[in-house]
C-alpha cells in the first residue's frame, strides 16, 4: 500500500515574516513474504515549495530557488496562499511551540549568559509598547525559561 499526501508544513514566524513549506509525504507499507515476517515499511518527506510571507507579499519558490507561479502553487497545495495571508499572520498565526521557546532560550542564554534574561525582558517590553501582545507573551516565556536555566541565585 502506497500513500502520498501533500500539505502545508508548520508556519514559523520571524519578525514580520512567516515561513512555511509545501511538503510531500510518501508512506509505503508492504507485507513480508510470509505472515511471520510481518510488515515492511518506509517513508519519505520532501519539500515541494518554500513559502515566505513578507509585508510586501508572498514569495513562493521551488526548493532550488526558482520562482513558483501562484496558479502552480494553488494546484500543488490548494489553500496554502490563503493560510499565509498577512491578516492571518497578524492574528498570531501558529504560535511558537514550547520546544522552540526552550531551544531559543538555550541559544540566547548560551550567547549572552546572565544578561540573556534582561534582554528577553527588554524584548517583551518593546513588543508590549508596540501593541504586539503575542510577541510579548513569547518573550516572557523565553525569559522565564532562561530564569530556570540560571537556577537559584547563591548568596
Amino acid at each position: 500500500m502506497r500513500r502520498r499526501r501533500v500539505s502545508l508544513g508548520p508556519v514559523r514566524h520571524c519578525g514580520p515574516n512567516a515561513v512555511s513549506t509545501v511538503e510531500e509525504v510518501t508512506l509505503d507499507v508492504r507485507r513480508g513474504p510470509s505472515p511471520e515476517r510481518g510488515l515492511a515499511g518506509w517513508g519519505e518527506k520532501r519539500p515541494l515549495a518554500i513559502l515566505i510571507q513578507t509585508p510586501g507579499g508572498l514569495i513562493a519558490t521551488t526548493p532550488d530557488g526558482r520562482p513558483l507561479a501562484p496558479d502552480t502553487l494553488d494546484a500543488l497545495c490548494p489553500g496554502a496562499r490563503a493560510h499565509l495571508t498577512p491578516d492571518r499572520i497578524n492574528q498570531g498565526g501558529d504560535q511558537m511551540e514550547t520546544k522552540d521557546i526552550i531551544q531559543y532560550a538555550h541559544a540566547l542564554y548560551d550567547a549572552h549568559g546572565d544578561k540573556a534574561e534582561a534582554e528577553a525582558a527588554q524584548k517583551a517590553a518593546a513588543a508590549r509598547d508596540e501593541g504586539n501582545a503575542a510577541d510579548a507573551e513569547k518573550w516572557d516565556k523565553i525569559r522565564l525559561h532562561i530564569k530556570e536555566l540560571r537556577g537559584p541565585k547563591s548568596t
